[in-house]
């Protein structure tokens, strides 16, 4: 299943970010995309915390770092590929553990 995917942000970046999708979004008691919690998912999930999480992006993946004039700061991808390939893994990660195989 896809829980994230990449997102083109023409209002807020000019570029792509990672986003989840609106039906996990649901079904884990409804997050709005603007909350910050939303934006801590990802890195959470890989055992980082905020500021590892976009050094990650930034170095591995090729992102930008925004928002740092406002209340939250996050990774833009100028390339959907590269957006693409984190969101493959933070993908492939959580079904992992959706399916309960990190606790057998």
């Amino acid at each position: 299943m896809k829980y994230f995917r990449s997102q083109y942000m023409l209002y807020d970046s000019n570029g792509y970010a990672v986003q989840l999708e609106e039906d996990f979004l649901t079904s884990i008691g409804g997050m709005k995309k603007k909350e910050s919690s939303v934006h801590y998912f990802p890195c959470k999930l890989l055992g980082l915390n905020y500021d590892e999480y976009l050094r990650l992006c930034r170095d591995q993946f090729n992102a930008r770092i925004e928002g740092s004039k406002g209340p939250y700061i996050w990774a833009v991808f100028d390339n959907k590929k590269d957006c693409d390939k984190l969101c493959k893994i933070l993908n492939e990660r959580l079904n992992f553990m959706m399916k309960g195989e990190m606790f057998n």
